[in-house]
């Protein structure tokens, strides 16, 4: 795999998780709508199956699954090769920071961030 190929995966695997996360707020959205329109928290988990608009909890789910998939199968994909130039390079920690969940790890997260902002300045990137 050549260096070209290491940013698509990861620029692959950030539009990924920029989808999930938006499917995260869809989730909680349609969460909110079907509790005003149905007493949805009152409900029994078969009274809440026998709603339509639930079924769009079970498609945002085949999403996730399918999302989290292909994430791994890029993870897996990246080469160990050593970057060749400093984009990739922020790409990378890019990646990093955002596995690394800022409420598991904070300090991490941090430190990543920081470096991510500070290489991106050093290279004059926006």
């Amino acid at each position: 795999m050549t260096h070209g190929s290491t940013l698509q995966i990861i620029q692959r695997w950030m539009m990924l998780e920029a989808e999930r996360e938006s499917l995260h707020t869809a989730w909680g959205d349609h969460e909110s709508w079907l509790v005003a329109h149905y007493d949805w928290l009152n409900l029994t988990p078969e009274q809440q199956r026998a709603i339509p608009e639930a079924k769009r909890f079970d498609e945002i789910d085949r999403r996730f699954e399918e999302i989290g998939d292909e994430q791994a199968a890029l993870f897996d994909a990246l080469p160990e090769a050593p970057a060749t130039d400093t984009v990739t390079v922020i790409a990378s920690l890019s990646l990093a920071a955002a596995i690394l969940l800022p409420e598991d790890y904070p300090g991490v997260h941090g430190l990543v961030t920081r470096a991510v902002r500070d290489l991106k300045l050093l290279a004059r990137l926006p």
